[in-house]
């Protein structure tokens, strides 16, 4: 070795024990399958002083996502449950979420995992579970469910929603006629679950019953044209024809661009007239 390469070696030696010392750590950490860069799992260097950063990243764009992007929102909620899954917050916001938005395969992912690290929530949510349970085809799990519910007393609306739906798959009419109502008293505001027993009550040939659903969803949904000419073919079914006029008219001003509502609308009220004609001559 030259004079050179004797005077480079001395001058490159402490730097070159330097890099090594702070690399052997690191280099250890990855060989003992522990955190590092490239392991999604690992996270030791993504610390901040109020924990992870990345569930910390996650959360935020949930909470931020809920009202706007229901569906983001509950992906960045469900991989910070993934990476915390002790964290019943998560948890609670997520099943919230799902819960709003009828999310049913979300629920039943998240309410067994709230019950591992909470036991006592089993049985405040056993109504939901089975209704989610229910909802994703998982019947046999269902009914267990939903028999701690109604021992509980808890959710009561959603144990017999889930009741309902477990009965209709099952072909139980008698047992899904009687959980609609019992259902309904609970959620006198749900339209679609009124719309759902009306037609249930006209197959049935209870008209009388079907019209009163009808009314109920024509209330609860005065914007919605569909639901007033439901309405008024329901009246027209049951020769109500002043009654059939004035829904049709309420879904022609509603859609005026349908022609079916305005020729329904002109029908009852040519029935209505004759109806109304023939009264008058019996008297």
């Amino acid at each position: 070795m030259t004079g050179v390469g004797i005077w480079l070696a001395a001058r490159l030696a402490p730097r070159l024990a330097l890099v090594l010392a702070l690399s052997l750590p690191a280099l250890a950490q990855d060989s003992e399958g522990g955190a590092s860069s490239s392991s999604p799992r690992g996270y030791a260097d993504d610390v901040g002083s109020t924990g992870s950063i990345t569930i910390t990243r996650h959360i935020n764009k949930a909470r931020a996502a809920a009202a706007s992007d229901p569906k983001s929102a509950k992906n960045h909620y469900v991989q910070a449950i993934e990476l915390s899954p002790k964290s019943t917050d998560f948890m609670a916001e997520y099943y919230k979420l799902c819960m709003k938005t009828r999310d049913w395969p979300g629920v039943a992912y998240v309410l067994p995992k709230w019950f591992a690290v909470e036991p006592a929530r089993e049985r405040e949510y056993s109504g939901s579970y089975g209704l989610a349970l229910v909802q994703t085809g998982k019947l046999d799990k269902a009914g267990a469910a939903l028999k701690k519910a109604l021992a509980s007393g808890k959710e009561p609306a959603n144990t017999h929603e889930g009741l309902l739906r477990l009965y209709l798959v099952q072909g139980n009419s008698d047992g899904a006629m009687r959980e609609y109502r019992q259902t309904l008293r609970l959620k006198p505001n749900d339209a679609d679950l009124h719309t759902e027993f009306a037609a249930m009550l006209w197959k049935q040939n209870k008209l009388n019953e079907a019209v009163e659903e009808y009314r109920a969803v024509a209330r609860l949904k005065p914007g919605d044209a569909p639901s007033q000419a439901a309405l008024g073919f329901a009246l027209m079914q049951s020769r109500d024809y002043a009654g059939a006029y004035a829904a049709y008219r309420r879904a022609a001003e509603l859609a005026p661009k349908v022609a079916n509502y305005q020729s329904s609308m002109k029908q009852a009220f040519e029935y209505d007239q004759k109806y109304s004609k023939a009264l008058k001559k019996k008297d």
